[in-house]
């Protein structure tokens, strides 16, 4: 039986205190993620539990834990622009797909200029847990 998301945040709470995760061994000289991949109708437990596991972890830890939540960022992106209106018109008139595109393009995602690989890297703490 597949576990809930609840479950699974309870264990990525225990793994990220673990030697292996911390000291980023037994990978083979990679570099180490872990991705948590979680259904849409459990946002709003992710985004209620992501802040009580990074002040669980810092604490535990001692170490600072960084959030880079990628859906702010992008808002931030477009809003700092003054987008967000433009944004919800060509969705209206044009649909979601055509939008999604024209995000893409304008976050230069996937290039050598890509914003968000930049936010990251000017943001990024090397001492830090990045979560």
């Amino acid at each position: 039986m597949a576990q809930t998301t609840a479950q699974r945040l309870n264990m990525l709470q225990d793994k990220l205190l673990t030697e292996q995760f911390v000291h980023n061994t037994g990978l083979g000289n990679e570099v180490g993620f872990y991705i948590f991949d979680y259904a849409p109708q459990d946002e709003l437990l992710v985004r209620t539990r992501v802040p009580e596991i990074r002040r669980y972890t810092e604490k535990q830890l001692q170490v600072k834990v960084q959030n880079f939540d990628l859906f702010t960022i992008v808002l931030q992106f477009f809003e700092a622009r003054g987008y967000m209106d433009k944004n919800f018109q060509m969705e209206a008139k044009r649909g979601s797909a055509i939008l999604f595109e024209r995000m893409q393009k304008a976050l230069k995602l996937a290039t050598n200029r890509d914003e968000l690989v930049s936010y990251i890297a000017t943001h990024y703490d090397p001492n830090a847990i990045i979560f």
